[in-house]
């Protein structure tokens, strides 16, 4: 009996005690007590707090504060005297907890017109660090040692009219975040359902989601529950999954899908132009730990016609991010990448104006640096302007600022192109190496792709070896150093195509053509490159009527171009009209022009390379006319042309045709020299 007594007395005195707290609560004037509430703030931060309007504190039936009209002072460099500015705030919480030791369960928080900036100035100062205290570095334990961090339950949260400012103090980039309204309520299930009206950039944005219960997300290794649907700035979106262990290293297992019919909408929410006027979808899914390795799998990409699949990794816990990742496609379009509203600019377009082919603008090479890492890529189908490739396999490679793409191959109007590319970031000069092979590349459909009409047939084989360095474009090529090799089989060719190029080139190197076309017998190229100067080595075209040599330099720094080209008609009534060419200047608009001192020297009426002086010129005019006393190799002109030019042996994989018996008929031996050259065992 004396045991109940004494309870029912204790619960009398309590129930008294929370009486009279609530009657002294609900005569005291808290108004009246703001300037030693805003002293207290001051003081403990810095910062004037100012409160402007009615304060009202209640405990019964719920505890519940309201608080309308203050402002917090900035930093003293702030670009606005109030870092925040609130038009009223509203907080309840369920009472029994507070009294008997429960957790705390807040059943209200809502925040009205409130204007919050976030900024920093030029020395990287931030306004929101009050005190001076250091923030933990990356990598630093929180403090929490790894233990569960319990916070309160909300059931019910209310924004409107939230704006959220952040400014740049070092670009002076302003940032503008608004909610004009929020809704989160803690339903039956234990789910909370928010809906949400807000603009990001002033972008239009729209989210309904399903979250599980504040306090879950702080439990460890809980899955807590997320399922979302957004709309931004004609983004349409999904996401659902679950996090781990927020409070700690977050881990995702999240599925993310995304569409859109234009993402030129975009635009302005990037910062960046976008590519417009075509439909984009994205589904993926998102885990790992965002502080160690994260993963984006299953990609399934789709943009206008193009598409790629893969997966990509990236690890975030060293020096430099590292990627690594496996994507395939069926088919890109570049013109699907074109940003909205740019076109590709015509060939040439700007080029005579400022009279510089080659840009002389830094290459951005920063992006170097940004991450280590290796990417696999498979492409079935590449198209652009002026550009088909088939089966583009290749591996790139970065490491310390250095880029290896190899392997690499591809197939390009119906031949075979392998090779290697590397470019080195580190040195104050960054250098460039390229190696490519081409195999039977179709010259025909190649010219009617680029240039749209019908020029010639044939198929090349090709060899580049060029190594360079600079800031730019134009100075790495300035720099080139390496060899070109271009060698064409039989096919033939418009005597007309040189339209193309001048009509005066046409009317000085070709006044005997009557025919539409000429068979080809051969064409070959080889350049010596030093210093960005390509010097021709040989540089030989013989059709069924004539061949044509040519001599000089091409200056790629400063796109100048020095050539000597020599028609040779291949019957003699025709000797008289052949007059050397002289092609020079700007290579943009090159000029042509006969060599008035050959044409004075009786060149173009000589036989043979009596008037040439002999030497490689002269020899191989000699092995075309068949009156140099070559040798039955020699006869086939374009070997002979490799020969005498150091090439030593004929293209990799195809062998010399052996010496036969010398022939009547010098063109017999140039046919079969060529068929043995480009179609062996034939």
């Amino acid at each position: 009996m004396r045991l109940g007594l004494l309870f029912k007395v204790a619960a009398g005195l309590l129930l008294l005690v929370i009486a009279g707290a609530a009657l002294w609560l609900a005569l005291l004037d808290v108004t009246a007590y703001r300037p030693r509430l805003a002293a207290l703030v001051e003081a403990e931060t810095g910062r004037r707090l100012d409160l402007r309007g009615e304060i009202d504190l209640r405990l019964l039936p719920a505890p519940a504060l309201v608080v309308k009209d203050v402002a917090f002072q900035n930093a003293a460099w702030g670009s606005r005297p109030e870092m925040a500015r609130l038009g009223e705030l509203a907080a309840s919480v369920q009472l029994m907890p507070l009294l008997f030791g429960g957790d705390v369960v807040i059943t209200l928080i809502s925040v009205r017109d409130l204007d919050l900036l976030l900024e920093t100035d030029g020395k990287g100062r931030a306004n929101w660090v009050i005190g001076g205290a250091p923030a933990p570095a990356a990598g630093e334990a929180s403090g929490d040692g790894g233990r569960e961090v319990r916070i309160p339950a909300l059931e019910r949260l209310e924004l409107e009219n939230v704006h959220l400012t952040y400014r740049d103090g070092a670009s002076g980039e302003v940032t503008r975040f608004d909610v004009r309204r929020l809704r989160a309520e803690l339903r039956q299930g234990a789910r909370m359902a928010v809906t949400a009206e807000a603009a990001y950039r002033e972008a239009p944005i729209r989210l309904e989601a399903s979250l599980g219960p504040l306090p879950l997300l702080m439990q460890a290794d809980t899955p807590y529950p997320l399922e979302a649907e957004f709309t931004l700035a004609g983004l349409r979106g999904k996401i659902a999954g679950t996090v781990r262990d927020a409070h700690l290293s977050p881990r995702l297992d999240l599925r993310i899908e995304a569409e859109s019919d234009d993402l030129a909408t975009l635009e302005d929410l990037a910062g960046v132009a976008l590519p417009g006027g075509r439909p984009f979808r994205l589904a993926a899914s998102l885990t790992g730990d965002i502080r160690r390795e994260v993963r984006l799998g299953g990609i399934d990409l789709r943009l206008g016609s193009s598409s790629l699949a893969g997966d990509i990794a990236l690890r975030l816990d060293g020096k430099r991010p590292v990627v690594a990742a496996k994507i395939s496609a069926p088919r890109i379009d570049l013109a699907d990448l074109r940003p909205s509203g740019s076109a590709a600019p015509p060939a040439g377009a700007g080029s005579r104006q400022a009279r510089q082919l080659f840009p002389d603008d830094p290459l951005p090479l920063e992006g170097l640096s940004a991450l280590d890492g290796e990417v696999m890529l498979t492409v079935a189908e590449l198209r652009g302007e002026g550009l088909a490739l088939a089966d583009l396999a290749l591996t790139a490679k970065l490491a310390d600022r250095r880029l290896v793409v190899s392997p690499l191959s591809f197939r390009m109007h119906e031949g075979r192109i392998e090779g290697r590319v590397a470019l080195d970031g580190r040195p104050a000069k960054p250098a460039m190496a390229m190696e490519l092979r081409g195999q039977q590349v179709d010259l025909g459909q190649a010219a009617r792709q680029a240039l749209q009409k019908d020029v010639m047939e044939g198929r090349a084989d090709f060899r580049v070896d060029l190594k360079g360095s600079g800031q730019t474009v134009r100075q790495i090529l300035s720099t080139l150093g390496g060899d070109t090799e271009v060698v064409v089989g039989q096919g033939r060719i418009r005597n007309r195509w040189l339209e193309l190029v001048s009509s005066d080139l046409v009317r000085l190197v070709t006044p005997w053509s009557s025919k539409d076309d000429s068979r080809l017998n051969c064409f070959v190229s080889r350049f010596q490159v030093n210093g960005g100067v390509m010097s021709s080595r040989v540089l030989l075209g013989d059709t069924e009527r004539a061949s044509l040599l040519g001599e000089g330099t091409i200056d790629l720094g400063r796109e100048r171009i020095d050539m000597r080209f020599t028609p040779r008609p291949k019957e003699v009534s025709l000797m008289s009209l052949a007059t050397p060419i002289l092609v020079s200047g700007w290579l943009g608009e090159p000029a042509y022009r006969p060599d008035a001192v050959a044409v004075a020297r009786g060149v173009a009426g000589a036989v043979g390379g009596i008037a040439l002086g002999g030497g490689l010129l002269g020899g191989l005019v000699g092995a075309i006319t068949g009156t140099s006393g070559a040798s039955a190799a020699e006869a086939n002109p374009c070997l002979a042309a490799l020969a005498r030019a150091g090439a030593g042996s004929a293209p990799a994989g195809r062998p010399q045709p052996a010496q036969q018996p010398r022939e009547a008929n010098p063109l017999d031996s140039v046919r079969e020299g060529l068929r043995n050259l480009f179609a062996p065992g034939r």
